[in-house]
């Protein structure tokens, strides 16, 4: 008997804790799921960028440069990223072709400033045995 009363006296004290309890760590929750959303969003961003910087690269040393350029540039997601390719081809010795990018976006998220930085660059040696296409 005693023993039921003490516990019916635990369940008043505590009745209702689960619920502040609750209450003070959904903030917490969805800041952290929020903020992984926003971390994964810009490292989408990244490998978009990165792949752009690489397929670029990889088209502009085939043979038909401007045709294959402009079927890999619609493979990078993002037009910013698209837009700020640059490819430059050298001719020469030993032909090379390189692709870079730069990018520096201010945003806002919920008043906090964030920028976006994104750099790379690649140098393909260009390769092929006779210049121009196959004869017939």
């Amino acid at each position: 008997m005693v023993t039921r009363r003490l516990k019916a006296e635990k369940w008043r004290k505590q009745h209702g804790q689960a619920l502040v309890e609750y209450t003070l760590t959904l903030p917490i929750l969805l800041l952290l799921i929020g903020s992984l959303l926003v971390a994964g969003f810009y490292a989408w961003r990244s490998v978009s960028a990165n792949w752009g910087v690489f397929i670029s690269a990889a088209a502009g040393g085939a043979y038909d440069a401007p045709l294959a350029m402009q079927k890999a540039s619609g493979g990078v997601l993002f037009s910013d990223i698209r837009n700020s390719l640059v490819v430059s081809v050298s001719q020469g010795p030993s032909p090379t072709v390189r692709s870079e990018i730069s990018i520096s976006t201010p945003h806002r998220l919920l008043g906090i400033p964030l920028e976006e930085v994104q750099r790379g660059s690649t140098v393909f040696h260009v390769w092929r045995f006779a210049p121009g296409p196959p004869s017939p």
